[in-house]
């Protein structure tokens, strides 16, 4: 819910800027991807031999899923938004990643629910 305030204290037009908001999650989990390879391949990771492989189409699918999930909580305010995230999340490419990481989904909805904003 940062996002959330961080619009509401830009005092943001959601309905106007929908594109905006849509191309900063994309920047933000594109951003993610790249820190937590960063953080694998430093000097401390490669000299205690630590190996992180995380593939990038699975950070953006868990991403865009936890920004769905998040801001459909604020429906009356984010609807174009979770339209186009629910989109994304309905191509046939990610249809292999939901049924992959259903339990982790699962749990995010349930801590979620358990959330109030």
């Amino acid at each position: 819910m940062k996002m959330h305030h961080y619009v509401r204290s830009l005092a943001l037009d959601v309905r106007r800027k929908t594109k905006f908001l849509h191309s900063s999650i994309k920047q933000i989990l594109q951003s993610t991807h790249a820190a937590i390879r960063n953080k694998a391949t430093n000097k401390v990771a490669q000299s205690n031999g630590a190996i992180c492989k995380v593939d990038k189409k699975v950070v953006l699918f868990l991403g865009t899923h936890a920004f769905h999930l998040v801001l459909s909580c604020k429906p009356e305010v984010y609807s174009r938004l979770v339209k186009l995230l629910a989109f994304e999340l309905s191509l046939p490419k990610n249809r292999i990643l939901q049924s992959r990481y259903r339990s982790v989904l699962a749990e995010g909805q349930a801590t979620v629910t358990q959330l109030s904003f």
